[in-house]
C-alpha cells in the first residue's frame, strides 16, 4: 500500500495541495543487501546505503574501470516511499535488476519513482475519471487552463 493511502483516509486526488504536501514520507526500511540473479553472476544491490558503502562501490567501480572517467559508477532505482537501491553500474541495467528486485522487496520500482508531483497526482486523476472537487479542479485549472478545459464538464457533473 502506498505512504499516502496509509497517512490519510482519503485519496491523494481528493487532498488539496497544502495537505498533500505536508504529508512526510513513510519511515525508510533498514539498511540491507540483496543478490539479484543476472545470467550467471549475482549482483549486489544494497538496500538505502550507507555513504561508506556509496563510496566503497564507487572506489571498486573506479578501481576496476579507470578508463570510464565519464561513466556513472552506480545505478540507482527508488519505490515511491523514498527507499533507494543502489548497484554498480558495470554490473546490470534497471531492465534486468528492477523486475526481480521490485518482487524480492514487495514494491514497484522505477529509477525516476518517488513522491509524484501534485499536479502530476491530479491530472492522472482526471484522465482516469475520478471526481475531483470543485476546489481541488480550480486550482489546477488555473496553473493548467488548456488542459483542464478537457476535463472540466466531466469531473464537476459527476460530483453534482
Amino acid at each position: 500500500m502506498n505512504w499516502y493511502k496509509k497517512a490519510q483516509k482519503i485519496k491523494p486526488w481528493q487532498m488539496t495541495r497544502q495537505q498533500y504536501e505536508s504529508m512526510s514520507f513513510p519511515k525508510l526500511k533498514p539498511n540491507d543487501i540483496f543478490y539479484i540473479k543476472i545470467g550467471n553472476r549475482d549482483v549486489e544491490v544494497i538496500q538505502n546505503p550507507t555513504s561508506q558503502q556509496m563510496r566503497q562501490m564507487t572506489e571498486e567501480f573506479r578501481d576496476q574501470f579507470p578508463h570510464y572517467q565519464g561513466t556513472p559508477a552506480l545505478r540507482s532505482t527508488q519505490d515511491e516511499n523514498g527507499n533507494k537501491y543502489y548497484w554498480k553500474s558495470n554490473d546490470s541495467m534497471h531492465a534486468y535488476i528492477e523486475p526481480q528486485l521490485s518482487k524480492l522487496v514487495g514494491a514497484k520500482l522505477n529509477q525516476n519513482a518517488g513522491r509524484a508531483d501534485y499536479n502530476r497526482v491530479i491530472y492522472e486523476a482526471l484522465q482516469a475519471g475520478k471526481q475531483i472537487s470543485p476546489e481541488i479542479f480550480n486550482e489546477f485549472a488555473e496553473k493548467y487552463p488548456d488542459v483542464a478545459k478537457k476535463y472540466k464538464m466531466e469531473s464537476i457533473n459527476e460530483l453534482v
